[in-house]
């Protein structure tokens, strides 16, 4: 499999995160949002999948609408249609998953999908398929022990995409205590991982030479400071994924 990317040696990709979420963070997971990313120097962004009550893909990072929208309830009483009509930001509405690999099937753009929910996985495959995006998509999620509030996905919902469809190991703090770095390489060799995606935390130099060394991509989610971002860089991360996109250049 080709690198996910055409600047190899040159730089390490450059990811908004929900879009460009921190201008301001009202308006992510939006087309607006996403174009907002692209315009600040973003090779493509992450954006979160969950299921409305027509069975259709949405992109949301919650299980409700309440935060992000002007509505309130949870995602899956909603059909995809009538999640159209709340204002998710600057008047902007949910999208589904098929509308935003449409808008980018004939371009560079990178797409980093995340599970928020388990028993996606399936469905996902069968749609990048049918557009035929595989070499656009990175598909990640949490593991069971260690997703957020908001997700119950593990990284055992990814072996439906190996080998044709790169898939990414999300990993927080908890994942580091409980399994190191060792056996978080060896998990991501064992599942044919395209990468490793570590909070900015626990992005440690050790985790990315022993990543390397195994052949497989480092991925820093979060990183919004300066500082941070030129130190990963000098650790010879692959990909950062931000707010603040801009900030990556």
């Amino acid at each position: 499999m080709s690198e996910w990317w055409n600047e190899r040696g040159k730089d390490c990709i450059r990811l908004g995160h929900r879009g460009a979420s921190g201008n301001p963070r009202e308006g992510e997971n939006t087309i607006s949002s996403f174009e907002e990313a692209l315009r600040r120097g973003a090779h493509g962004f992450e954006f979160d999948v969950r299921r409305a009550k027509c069975e259709s893909l949405v992109i949301i990072h919650d299980a409700t609408i309440d935060r992000t929208t002007n509505g309130k309830g949870k995602v899956c009483d909603y059909t995809a249609q009538e999640l159209e009509e709340f204002d998710a930001g600057f008047e902007d509405y949910i999208p589904t998953l098929e509308e935003v690999l449409v808008r980018y099937m004939e371009t560079t753009t990178r797409l980093n999908i995340e599970l928020k929910e388990s028993g996606l996985a399936q469905d996902v495959k069968q749609m990048i398929e049918k557009w035929h995006v595989q070499e656009q998509v990175l598909v990640s999620c949490f593991d069971s022990d260690d997703h957020d509030n908001y997700s119950d996905t593990s990284w055992d919902d990814l072996r439906v995409f190996s080998p044709s469809i790169r898939t990414g190991l999300l990993v927080g703090l908890k994942k580091v205590i409980r399994c190191g770095d060792s056996r978080l390489t060896e998990e991501a060799r064992a599942r044919n991982a395209y990468s490793i995606n570590p909070h900015v935390s626990v992005t440690y130099p050790y985790l990315i030479r022993k990543a390397h060394a195994c052949g497989i991509k480092v991925i820093s989610w979060t990183v919004n400071r300066p500082f941070t971002i030129e130190q990963l860089k000098l650790e010879a991360v692959d990909g950062l994924i931000s707010d603040f996109p801009e900030r990556l250049l």
